[in-house]
């Protein structure tokens, strides 16, 4: 007898949660007195306004008066830093962007719109080409393809050395110091031994290893592109299984697409994009109670898992998870348990092993010295219970103080999307309530959101609210849900010009913010201009951020080289016993470059695999 729960070898989940009929265009169970859409609708659209206009002005005001408090921005912590300098203007366009869409959505025709929803709806493929290429063409322009944080170049860092078949880069045990950062090595970041000069990432290494075919190539720069158009046609399938409404995959992929927090992050160096394409994905697999596609949303979900740390995925897929229980759809929990396992043990506790060996070697190295040890995360007698103890540790009640941080991130969910898309998505979760995914997707927003209030991290460098990234993907689909309803008819032309007005106006102001904060960052380092061999020195201690700025190849094959400076005779010295025929090119009092001579660079001589052929290898005076 063929099992309850299929039909021609599955069961859809959208159709099998609940015998009621499907009313979502309609919702006949709405209380009148409860609903948005009990309000008449010549008035849904002002209120709607009126909230937006609030949130922008709150917005306004939160940097207005931090910007008072503080003498020199660059005293502040880079998050807060970031709200003081990018939310004032963000806040300002956003209540633009909805007063000129209030007055120009009277002259937008009906017709219009529908015709370039209906557009984007029919060719989502294409859509999401043309995506790609101008994500790609952000990622080099606005970005500069430069891994800007420590975040971002981790997993850049670790995917060289898989491109070189390694699981370990080499750095010469005397100048790892000067290589990573004391405020890095062996704390986070970069783990190293400084017995052998073994380095590597300490982030888990997923998200390294999606790298490291296009490391290959010379185009890291193009993952998080294709990640991005890859996440644009999940919300336009998610949209048409999950809505009644025949253009809501084009209002979902004009959200995301008109929001910067989707665009600038597909741009950048960070795994939150590869965190919204891997989560998406997963439920889109899960949409059908099938045992092939239980197994393949295990399988993505332990990419997810190993990207870089478990969490974001954790919470996403938790009330899937207990949903799951509940029914007792103890196959698909299998098949899903099954796909888990095998990367999940391989490159999440594979990696916890691998990194411990680092810090044994540390200790052992220590204990014959009498050295003190710099250890490593995840080191120990017992790593795993070290790795536990690690995630715990940043979790804690939250303060009045932490509680403002956290208030701020969610003025920058705001601001870092289509204006009033999160409310949009909070009535969209109203209309769709019966429907269980749905319900499920809001839970995972929910879940992800509220974790976060208790880990003291204020997420540093990040575009929007980073934390919630790995869930973001909610936002268009429940706001395209908002728009499904046939009282929304009055105020989607608004809604609409409001969506185009930001991919126009606010994406060009994010393109310009973060493309004026990455030229600023990286001038902070001397630079010989042209193709030179040249060495650079950096004092860390000072500038903004400085830290972030020492990268370097994982085999020291490739120049430029950033060292930290360890004073300018100190430097000079360097420079002189390790390079003959060197010369101090730039100063900038912080931060010096000196050319080498071409037979002393890396290409004619490795100082690591032959240190004793070595005319030009660098040692730590």
């Amino acid at each position: 007898m063929p099992h309850p729960d299929r039909h021609h070898g599955h069961r859809d989940l959208i159709k099998s949660h609940s015998s009621r009929p499907r009313t979502e265009v309609a919702p006949s169970g709405a209380s009148p007195n409860r609903s948005f859409f009990a309000i008449p609708p010549e008035r849904q659209q002002p209120i709607f306004l009126i909230f937006v206009l609030l949130i922008s002005a709150i917005a306004w005001l939160a940097a207005w008066r931090l910007r008072g408090t503080v003498g020199d921005p660059y005293d502040l912590d880079i998050f807060l830093f970031l709200f003081v300098h990018h939310e004032a203007d963000g806040a300002l366009l956003a209540a633009g962007i909805l007063l000129v869409a209030a007055l120009l959505s009277f002259k937008v025709a009906d017709r219009w719109l529908e015709r370039g929803l209906r557009c984007l709806t029919s060719r989502p493929k294409t859509v999401a080409a043309a995506a790609f290429l101008l994500l790609a063409a952000g990622s080099l322009l606005v970005y500069q393809n430069h891994p800007l944080a420590m975040d971002e170049y981790a997993p850049v860092f670790q995917a060289k050395i898989f491109a070189e078949g390694e699981i370990y880069g080499r750095f010469p045990v005397p100048l790892i110091e000067r290589l990573i950062p004391p405020l890095f090595l062996n704390q986070r970041f970069i783990n190293a031994s400084l017995t052998s000069g073994k380095v590597i990432s300490t982030y888990s290494p997923g998200f390294a290893l999606l790298l490291t075919p296009l490391t290959l190539l010379g185009a890291t720069w193009l993952l998080n592109p294709l990640l991005g158009a890859g996440a644009l046609l999940l919300i336009a399938h998610l949209a048409r299984r999950l809505i009644d409404a025949p253009l809501a995959p084009g209002w979902a992929m004009l959200f995301a697409l008109a929001s910067p927090a989707f665009t600038i992050n597909a741009f950048s160096y960070y795994s939150s994009t590869a965190h919204l394409f891997l989560n998406l994905l997963f439920v889109a697999l899960l949409l059908e109670h099938s045992i092939p596609r239980a197994f393949a949303a295990g399988a993505a979900g332990s990419l997810a898992l190993t990207l870089h740390n478990p969490v974001p995925h954790a919470l996403f897929a938790l009330p899937w998870l207990v949903w799951l229980v509940f029914q007792r759809r103890w196959q698909s929990l299998g098949a899903l348990a099954v796909g888990y396992l095998p990367l999940s043990l391989l490159l999440g506790f594979g990696w916890v092993k691998v990194r411990a060996s680092i810090a044994a070697e540390n200790a052992l190295g220590a204990a014959e010295t009498s050295a003190p040890v710099i250890s490593a995360a995840g080191g120990g007698a017992v790593p795993f219970i070290s790795e536990i103890r690690s995630f715990f540790g940043v979790l804690h009640l939250p303060s009045l103080d932490f509680l403002g941080l956290r208030y701020l991130a969610t003025l920058e969910l705001f601001l870092w999307a289509v204006p009033g898309l999160p409310i949009l998505a909070m009535i969209g979760l109203y209309v769709l309530r019966r429907k269980t995914p749905v319900l499920l997707l809001g839970a995972s927003a929910v879940v992800t959101f509220v974790f976060y209030l208790f880990v003291y991290f204020d997420q540093g460098h990040g575009w929007g609210y980073r934390y919630f990234h790995s869930a973001w993907g909610v936002l268009p689909l429940l706001g395209a849900a908002a728009l499904s309803v046939e009282s929304s008819r009055r105020w989607r032309r608004l809604v609409g010009t409001v969506a185009l007005l930001s991919l126009l106006a606010g994406t060009a102001l994010r393109c310009a913010q973060v493309h004026s904060f990455i030229d600023r960052h990286l001038d902070q380092v001397a630079k010989v201009p042209g193709d030179v061999p040249q060495v650079r020195f950096l004092n860390v201690g000072t500038g903004y951020y400085t830290n972030d700025l020492i990268q370097n190849d994982p085999f020291l094959r490739t120049m430029p080289w950033t060292f930290v400076s360890f004073g300018r005779a100190r430097d000079a010295r360097m420079m002189r016993q390790a390079f003959r025929g060197s010369h101090l090119a730039v100063d900038l009092g912080n931060s010096t470059a000196w050319t080498v001579l071409p037979q002393t660079s890396p290409s004619e001589s490795n100082p690591i695999k032959a240190p004793a052929q070595s005319a030009g290898e660098p040692v730590l005076p």
